[in-house]
């Protein structure tokens, strides 16, 4: 098959992933598993830094498209903020409303 080689690595990562999932829903996760996986997700900031040193270096060295690239960082971020805000607020609406419903019903009131 042509091409699959190249989703060799994606494909063992789902793999891995639906196995591990399979793994803790039927036997829960070994004490060592979780300990070293936050002691990863602490420790893990640290390899973006040189990252985030050379994209900001190369950001001022832009010149003029500095601000056009900063809009557009901007404004990438901020839509997808406001979608995840309109959903969270309706799906948060619509548990008030079920949990007032619920009481009410409760109560006996109409």
């Amino acid at each position: 098959m042509a091409g699959i080689e190249k989703a060799a690595n994606i494909v063992g990562l789902v793999a891995m992933f639906v196995i591990l999932m399979a793994w803790r829903l039927l036997k829960g996760l070994p004490s060592w598993l979780t300990q070293a996986s936050n002691t990863l997700l602490v420790d893990s900031g640290f390899a973006f830094l040189p990252v985030s040193a050379g994209a900001g270096l190369l950001l001022f060295a832009l010149g003029d498209e500095l601000w056009g690239v900063m809009i557009t960082m901007i404004v990438s971020t901020l839509i997808p903020l406001w979608g995840l805000a309109l959903l969270a607020n309706r799906w948060l609406n619509h548990a008030a409303n079920t949990d007032s419903t619920t009481t009410t019903e409760q109560k006996g009131q109409p």
